[in-house]
Protein backbone atom coordinates (compact mmCIF):
# COMPACT_ATOMS: atom_id res chain seq x y z
CA UNK A 1 0.00 0.00 0.00
CA UNK A 2 1.25 3.32 -0.90
CA UNK A 3 2.55 4.89 2.30
CA UNK A 4 0.39 8.23 1.48
CA UNK A 5 -2.80 6.32 0.89
CA UNK A 6 -2.19 4.41 3.93
CA UNK A 7 -1.64 7.69 6.49
CA UNK A 8 -5.23 8.71 4.30
CA UNK A 9 -6.71 5.99 5.95
CA UNK A 10 -5.54 5.97 9.53
CA UNK A 11 -6.93 9.22 9.57
CA UNK A 12 -10.19 9.40 7.91
CA UNK A 13 -13.63 8.54 10.52
CA UNK A 14 -14.66 5.13 10.50
CA UNK A 15 -17.82 6.37 10.79
CA UNK A 16 -17.81 8.88 7.81
CA UNK A 17 -18.51 6.45 4.89
CA UNK A 18 -22.36 5.59 6.79
CA UNK A 19 -23.24 8.93 7.06
CA UNK A 20 -21.72 9.39 3.45
CA UNK A 21 -23.87 6.10 2.34
CA UNK A 22 -27.38 8.07 3.93
CA UNK A 23 -26.32 11.42 2.21
CA UNK A 24 -25.68 13.08 4.88
CA UNK A 25 -22.70 14.56 3.20
CA UNK A 26 -22.48 18.15 5.73
CA UNK A 27 -21.48 16.11 8.80
CA UNK A 28 -18.24 16.70 10.11
CA UNK A 29 -17.26 12.87 9.20
CA UNK A 30 -17.82 13.55 5.62
CA UNK A 31 -16.14 17.05 5.26
CA UNK A 32 -13.58 15.06 6.80
CA UNK A 33 -13.86 12.82 4.57
CA UNK A 34 -13.92 15.71 1.43
CA UNK A 35 -11.06 17.48 2.98
CA UNK A 36 -8.53 14.03 2.86
CA UNK A 37 -9.90 13.49 -0.88
CA UNK A 38 -8.72 16.93 -1.56
CA UNK A 39 -5.32 16.50 0.03
CA UNK A 40 -4.18 13.41 -2.14
CA UNK A 41 -2.94 14.22 -5.61
CA UNK A 42 -3.90 12.12 -8.78
CA UNK A 43 -0.25 10.58 -8.91
CA UNK A 44 -0.49 9.06 -5.10
CA UNK A 45 -4.00 7.68 -5.87
CA UNK A 46 -2.21 6.11 -9.29
CA UNK A 47 0.50 4.69 -7.11
CA UNK A 48 -2.66 3.62 -4.55
CA UNK A 49 -3.94 1.58 -7.32
CA UNK A 50 -0.47 0.12 -8.85
CA UNK A 51 0.26 -1.33 -5.14
CA UNK A 52 -3.36 -2.55 -4.52
CA UNK A 53 -3.26 -4.45 -8.27
CA UNK A 54 0.22 -5.60 -7.29
CA UNK A 55 -1.12 -7.00 -4.17
CA UNK A 56 -4.18 -8.37 -5.15
CA UNK A 57 -1.90 -10.11 -8.00
CA UNK A 58 0.36 -11.76 -5.96
CA UNK A 59 -2.26 -13.25 -2.83
CA UNK A 60 -0.84 -10.76 -0.17
CA UNK A 61 -2.79 -10.45 2.66
CA UNK A 62 -3.24 -6.76 2.27
CA UNK A 63 -6.39 -6.38 4.48
CA UNK A 64 -5.14 -8.54 7.19
CA UNK A 65 -1.74 -6.22 7.15
CA UNK A 66 -4.25 -2.80 7.18
CA UNK A 67 -6.53 -3.62 9.62
CA UNK A 68 -3.41 -4.54 11.73
CA UNK A 69 -2.17 -1.18 11.63
CA UNK A 70 -5.85 0.24 12.28
CA UNK A 71 -7.24 1.08 9.26
CA UNK A 72 -11.14 0.24 9.17
CA UNK A 73 -13.37 -0.86 6.34
CA UNK A 74 -15.20 2.74 6.97
CA UNK A 75 -12.26 4.35 6.42
CA UNK A 76 -11.03 2.60 3.13
CA UNK A 77 -15.02 3.43 1.72
CA UNK A 78 -15.57 6.57 3.07
CA UNK A 79 -12.12 7.73 1.14
CA UNK A 80 -12.72 6.30 -1.94
CA UNK A 81 -15.99 6.90 -2.14
CA UNK A 82 -15.32 10.78 -1.63
CA UNK A 83 -12.25 10.46 -4.22
CA UNK A 84 -15.36 8.62 -6.27
CA UNK A 85 -17.94 11.65 -6.24
CA UNK A 86 -14.96 14.22 -7.08
CA UNK A 87 -16.05 16.28 -10.49
CA UNK A 88 -12.21 15.74 -11.81
CA UNK A 89 -12.95 12.49 -14.14
CA UNK A 90 -9.00 11.21 -13.85
CA UNK A 91 -9.39 11.30 -9.87
CA UNK A 92 -12.84 9.47 -9.86
CA UNK A 93 -11.83 6.93 -12.82
CA UNK A 94 -8.55 6.25 -10.54
CA UNK A 95 -10.47 6.00 -7.44
CA UNK A 96 -13.14 3.60 -8.76
CA UNK A 97 -9.76 1.35 -9.93
CA UNK A 98 -8.54 1.72 -6.43
CA UNK A 99 -11.65 0.34 -5.51
CA UNK A 100 -11.82 -1.90 -7.93
CA UNK A 101 -8.50 -3.40 -6.97
CA UNK A 102 -9.08 -3.64 -2.62
CA UNK A 103 -12.30 -5.59 -3.41
CA UNK A 104 -10.02 -8.23 -5.52
CA UNK A 105 -7.11 -8.49 -2.86
CA UNK A 106 -7.05 -11.44 -0.15
CA UNK A 107 -9.36 -11.01 2.47
CA UNK A 108 -11.51 -8.26 1.16
CA UNK A 109 -14.72 -10.26 1.31
CA UNK A 110 -14.07 -10.77 5.18
CA UNK A 111 -13.01 -7.15 5.83
CA UNK A 112 -16.27 -5.95 4.48
CA UNK A 113 -15.10 -4.26 1.02
CA UNK A 114 -17.70 -5.59 -1.02
CA UNK A 115 -20.50 -3.35 0.47
CA UNK A 116 -23.41 -3.06 -1.40
CA UNK A 117 -23.62 0.87 -0.38
CA UNK A 118 -19.79 1.23 -2.22
CA UNK A 119 -20.79 -0.21 -5.06
CA UNK A 120 -23.56 1.83 -5.25
CA UNK A 121 -20.82 5.03 -5.29
CA UNK A 122 -18.72 2.73 -8.00
CA UNK A 123 -22.11 2.66 -10.20
CA UNK A 124 -22.72 6.28 -10.16
CA UNK A 125 -19.08 7.19 -10.28
CA UNK A 126 -18.79 4.97 -13.60
CA UNK A 127 -21.82 6.41 -15.22
CA UNK A 128 -21.70 10.09 -14.14
CA UNK A 129 -17.78 9.79 -15.92
CA UNK A 130 -18.77 7.82 -19.14
CA UNK A 131 -22.34 9.83 -19.43
CA UNK A 132 -20.73 13.69 -18.71
CA UNK A 133 -18.57 12.81 -21.44
CA UNK A 134 -21.19 11.83 -23.67
CA UNK A 135 -23.47 15.19 -22.78
CA UNK A 136 -20.89 16.92 -23.41
CA UNK A 137 -19.59 15.66 -26.71
CA UNK A 138 -23.33 16.34 -27.93
CA UNK A 139 -23.86 19.56 -26.39
CA UNK A 140 -19.97 21.73 -26.76
CA UNK A 141 -20.40 23.99 -29.45
CA UNK A 142 -17.41 23.87 -31.89
CA UNK A 143 -16.08 26.97 -30.89
CA UNK A 144 -13.99 27.60 -27.98
CA UNK A 145 -16.58 28.27 -24.65
CA UNK A 146 -16.59 30.35 -22.08
CA UNK A 147 -16.28 28.64 -18.48
CA UNK A 148 -13.48 27.14 -16.47
CA UNK A 149 -10.14 26.85 -18.57
CA UNK A 150 -8.85 23.41 -18.88
CA UNK A 151 -5.36 23.03 -16.80
CA UNK A 152 -2.68 23.58 -19.11
CA UNK A 153 -1.22 19.79 -19.72
CA UNK A 154 1.90 19.01 -18.49
CA UNK A 155 5.21 18.39 -20.63
CA UNK A 156 4.83 14.65 -20.60
CA UNK A 157 1.13 14.80 -20.97
CA UNK A 158 -0.47 12.64 -23.87
CA UNK A 159 -3.29 15.17 -24.61
CA UNK A 160 -5.24 15.56 -27.97
CA UNK A 161 -6.30 18.79 -29.61
CA UNK A 162 -9.70 17.55 -29.65
CA UNK A 163 -12.16 17.48 -26.34
CA UNK A 164 -14.86 15.45 -25.88
CA UNK A 165 -17.10 16.46 -22.91
CA UNK A 166 -14.31 18.29 -21.01
CA UNK A 167 -12.38 15.09 -21.16
CA UNK A 168 -9.16 14.38 -23.45
CA UNK A 169 -6.50 13.10 -24.04
CA UNK A 170 -5.12 9.55 -24.57
CA UNK A 171 -3.73 9.75 -20.60
CA UNK A 172 -7.90 9.81 -19.57
CA UNK A 173 -8.71 7.38 -22.20
CA UNK A 174 -6.13 4.96 -20.57
CA UNK A 175 -7.39 5.79 -16.66
CA UNK A 176 -11.56 4.88 -18.41
CA UNK A 177 -9.51 1.88 -20.17
CA UNK A 178 -8.13 1.19 -16.41
CA UNK A 179 -11.44 0.87 -15.13
CA UNK A 180 -12.66 -1.56 -17.50
CA UNK A 181 -9.91 -3.99 -17.09
CA UNK A 182 -10.66 -3.89 -13.18
CA UNK A 183 -13.80 -4.94 -13.70
CA UNK A 184 -13.17 -7.52 -15.71
CA UNK A 185 -10.05 -8.94 -13.41
CA UNK A 186 -12.95 -8.22 -10.66
CA UNK A 187 -15.40 -10.61 -12.14
CA UNK A 188 -12.79 -13.12 -13.26
CA UNK A 189 -11.68 -13.39 -9.78
CA UNK A 190 -14.10 -12.90 -7.21
CA UNK A 191 -17.26 -14.64 -6.84
CA UNK A 192 -20.38 -13.00 -6.33
CA UNK A 193 -22.80 -15.45 -5.84
CA UNK A 194 -23.51 -14.15 -2.35
CA UNK A 195 -23.38 -10.45 -3.00
CA UNK A 196 -26.34 -9.70 -5.67
CA UNK A 197 -26.68 -6.26 -4.75
CA UNK A 198 -23.14 -6.02 -5.53
CA UNK A 199 -23.67 -7.39 -8.80
CA UNK A 200 -27.00 -5.78 -9.71
CA UNK A 201 -24.98 -2.13 -9.19
CA UNK A 202 -22.09 -3.54 -11.24
CA UNK A 203 -25.04 -4.85 -14.16
CA UNK A 204 -26.40 -1.31 -14.19
CA UNK A 205 -22.55 0.49 -14.42
CA UNK A 206 -21.79 -1.34 -16.90
CA UNK A 207 -24.32 -0.90 -19.54
CA UNK A 208 -24.52 2.58 -18.34
CA UNK A 209 -20.86 3.23 -19.25
CA UNK A 210 -20.48 0.54 -22.60
CA UNK A 211 -23.32 2.67 -23.90
CA UNK A 212 -21.88 5.74 -23.35
CA UNK A 213 -18.93 4.61 -24.82
CA UNK A 214 -20.24 3.05 -27.87
CA UNK A 215 -21.65 6.49 -28.79
CA UNK A 216 -18.05 6.77 -29.53
CA UNK A 217 -18.43 10.73 -31.15
CA UNK A 218 -14.84 11.95 -32.47
CA UNK A 219 -13.15 9.27 -30.34
CA UNK A 220 -14.22 6.17 -32.06
CA UNK A 221 -11.85 3.81 -31.65
CA UNK A 222 -10.96 4.58 -27.86
CA UNK A 223 -14.66 4.52 -27.04
CA UNK A 224 -14.82 1.46 -28.54
CA UNK A 225 -11.69 0.40 -26.93
CA UNK A 226 -13.70 1.18 -23.69
CA UNK A 227 -17.01 -0.39 -24.85
CA UNK A 228 -15.45 -3.95 -25.66
CA UNK A 229 -14.11 -3.81 -22.13
CA UNK A 230 -16.96 -3.24 -20.64
CA UNK A 231 -19.30 -5.20 -22.35
CA UNK A 232 -16.34 -8.14 -22.02
CA UNK A 233 -17.01 -7.20 -17.77
CA UNK A 234 -21.23 -7.61 -18.68
CA UNK A 235 -20.64 -11.15 -19.94
CA UNK A 236 -18.67 -12.35 -17.12
CA UNK A 237 -21.42 -10.95 -14.76
CA UNK A 238 -23.40 -14.17 -16.59
CA UNK A 239 -21.29 -16.41 -14.90
CA UNK A 240 -22.42 -19.54 -12.81
CA UNK A 241 -19.73 -18.16 -9.65
CA UNK A 242 -21.63 -15.05 -9.53
CA UNK A 243 -25.55 -16.23 -9.46
CA UNK A 244 -27.85 -18.46 -11.27
CA UNK A 245 -27.84 -17.47 -15.02
CA UNK A 246 -31.03 -17.83 -14.87
CA UNK A 247 -31.64 -14.87 -12.45
CA UNK A 248 -28.67 -12.95 -14.00
CA UNK A 249 -29.56 -12.50 -17.23
CA UNK A 250 -33.15 -11.27 -16.85
CA UNK A 251 -30.99 -8.11 -14.67
CA UNK A 252 -28.98 -7.88 -17.71
CA UNK A 253 -31.49 -7.61 -20.13
CA UNK A 254 -33.64 -4.87 -18.16
CA UNK A 255 -30.61 -2.67 -17.82
CA UNK A 256 -29.91 -3.32 -21.64
CA UNK A 257 -33.58 -2.88 -22.89
CA UNK A 258 -33.71 0.72 -23.10
CA UNK A 259 -31.12 0.99 -25.63
CA UNK A 260 -32.45 -2.14 -27.23
CA UNK A 261 -35.86 -0.32 -28.20
CA UNK A 262 -34.43 2.96 -28.30
CA UNK A 263 -36.95 4.35 -26.14
CA UNK A 264 -36.53 7.93 -24.50
CA UNK A 265 -35.31 6.55 -21.29
CA UNK A 266 -32.29 4.76 -23.15
CA UNK A 267 -30.72 8.01 -25.12
CA UNK A 268 -31.32 11.51 -26.46
CA UNK A 269 -34.23 12.25 -28.23
CA UNK A 270 -32.71 14.97 -30.60
CA UNK A 271 -31.69 14.23 -34.21
CA UNK A 272 -28.66 15.23 -33.67
CA UNK A 273 -28.43 12.03 -31.78
CA UNK A 274 -30.05 9.69 -33.81
CA UNK A 275 -27.02 8.10 -35.45
CA UNK A 276 -24.68 7.68 -32.17
CA UNK A 277 -27.95 5.93 -30.50
CA UNK A 278 -28.36 3.51 -33.07
CA UNK A 279 -24.65 2.79 -32.52
CA UNK A 280 -25.37 2.38 -29.01
CA UNK A 281 -28.04 0.15 -30.57
CA UNK A 282 -26.01 -2.15 -32.53
CA UNK A 283 -23.62 -2.57 -29.75
CA UNK A 284 -26.43 -4.00 -27.34
CA UNK A 285 -27.21 -6.45 -29.88
CA UNK A 286 -24.10 -7.42 -30.56
CA UNK A 287 -23.85 -8.13 -27.02
CA UNK A 288 -27.11 -10.00 -26.63
CA UNK A 289 -25.75 -12.05 -30.31
CA UNK A 290 -22.91 -12.99 -28.80
CA UNK A 291 -24.50 -13.82 -25.28
CA UNK A 292 -26.70 -16.08 -26.27
CA UNK A 293 -24.49 -17.72 -28.92
CA UNK A 294 -22.18 -18.40 -25.58
CA UNK A 295 -25.34 -19.85 -23.69
CA UNK A 296 -26.76 -22.70 -26.37
CA UNK A 297 -25.29 -25.81 -26.79
CA UNK A 298 -22.39 -26.87 -28.70
CA UNK A 299 -23.08 -28.19 -32.17
CA UNK A 300 -23.62 -32.44 -31.54
CA UNK A 301 -24.08 -31.67 -27.84
CA UNK A 302 -26.91 -33.50 -26.60
CA UNK A 303 -30.08 -31.60 -26.35
CA UNK A 304 -31.89 -30.90 -22.75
Amino acid sequence: MDATFREALLTAPDEGFSLWATGDRASPECEQLVAIAESLPLPTLVAAHAALASAASAAEPVWRELGAAGVTVGAFLGVTSSLMASSDADVAATAAAIYLAGARCAGAVPFGVLNPMAAFELSKAVRTEAFTRLRGAEAAPPAKSAGRKRAKPAANEDCDSDEEGGFGGSARAETRALVARELVLLLEQVPLRAHSEVLAQLVAALVGAAVSSAHGGRRAARAGKACGGHFEALSLCLRPEHGEPGATAPLVMRSLLPHLSLSPSGGSGSAAAGKEAIAAQAACVDFVVSAAAAAAPAEGSPAD
